[in-house]
């Protein structure tokens, strides 16, 4: 009988509570990539974590949330830099196992994020 290291334990309670994907894809024009920028929801850094990079697609972000309401902003990624580019905020309602996809994109000077679904 195999035992059940506490990682197996938190991955799979975790799974069983986070079951909504929010994707966040960078498009075209964004400058080096989504890479150069840092993902906030609800004011706290988040990135793909290592054991979902297979389920991301390229040039994006792939977060795994609780059903519920969040605010979604995209920033450069050095904190120190002055006049730090910072995106609209975007509301977000997700639902449980649903899938909600963000287009990250420059439109003219502004970084912005949309519901865009043409990616």
């Amino acid at each position: 009988m195999k035992k059940v290291g506490f990682w197996e334990k938190f991955d799979k309670k975790w799974d069983a509570t986070h079951q909504s994907t929010l994707v966040v894809q960078g498009d075209n024009s964004l400058v080096d990539s989504i890479s150069a920028y840092k993902l906030y929801i609800n004011g706290n850094i988040h990135a793909t974590g290592a054991r979902f990079a297979h389920l991301a697609p390229s040039n994006s972000f792939y977060i795994r949330l609780k059903a519920g309401v969040y605010s979604v902003v995209l920033r450069e990624y050095e904190v120190r830099k002055p006049d730090r580019i910072e995106s609209n905020t975007l509301h977000i309602e997700i639902h449980d196992r649903e899938q909600i996809t963000i287009r990250a994109a420059w439109r003219g000077r502004q970084l912005s994020l949309s519901f865009d679904h043409a990616i």
